[in-house]
């Protein structure tokens, strides 16, 4: 997950159990899945791409947080 805007935006890479995995940006206007394919690590690019499409802007350490893992819920 990466926070966008001082948090107001956030862009999450999911992977289910079956290794598919799918982008996600939530914002307070939008919601938007992209299904990728391939590493894990390139969708980190990809995901911060769309995030500039919908949302045009540079990515600084004071705006935007870094990347960081998030776990798995418990059930």
């Amino acid at each position: 997950m990466r926070a966008h805007f001082t948090g107001r935006l956030r862009v999450e890479i999911r992977t289910d159990e079956r290794g598919a995995s799918a982008i996600y940006v939530r914002g307070d206007e939008s919601v938007r899945e992209t299904p990728i394919t391939g590493d894990p690590a390139a969708a980190r690019q990809l995901a911060d791409d769309i995030v500039r499409e919908a949302y045009p802007h540079t990515c600084t350490g004071a705006e935007c947080g870094p990347w960081v893992a998030m776990g798995t819920a418990k059930r």
